[in-house]
């Protein structure tokens, strides 16, 4: 018999999986730009939910819930929320990238993904609850630095 998910653990899952995905994606298209540096290998990454009615410039993660992640090599760990990621300059890029991946209670997922001192942008997507799994859908460039 199938354990029944929670609404958090399904959302913990479907941006941990939406985060490395675009991690997994910038690695592939930053590898062939070799004058801009090595691109990071590890993404540290922070996912949980924001506080409701937020904009969402002012949103942050709030504790109850939150957790952090390592992931390399398609491999995901457990990390204390409290890991920050090495700022050490490669090029263009920080040594460690830094995700953060949070929902709130609109129906919305917003995602921070940070390669760089000027290598970041920020998303937003509806959530589709389809009675088993979520999905992150309509994917919206917020902003881009």
């Amino acid at each position: 018999m199938a354990v029944e998910r929670t609404y958090e653990e399904k959302m913990t899952e479907t941006l941990i999986s939406a985060c490395t995905c675009l991690f997994d994606e910038m690695r592939r298209s930053g590898k062939k730009s070799v004058y801009c540096g090595a691109p990071p290998e590890l993404l540290v990454l922070h996912v949980g939910q924001y506080k409701p009615n937020d904009r969402p410039a002012a949103k942050k993660i709030t504790k109850p819930g939150a957790r952090a992640y390592t992931y390399a090599n398609r491999e995901l760990e457990a990390a204390p929320l409290s890991r920050k990621r090495s700022t050490r300059k490669r090029g263009v890029y920080y040594e460690e990238a830094y995700a953060e991946a949070a929902y709130d209670g609109s129906g919305k997922a917003y995602i921070t993904m940070d390669y760089g001192p000027r290598y970041a942008s920020g998303y937003v997507y509806d959530i589709i609850d389809d009675g088993e799994d979520l999905w992150l859908a309509n994917e919206q460039l917020l902003w881009v630095s």
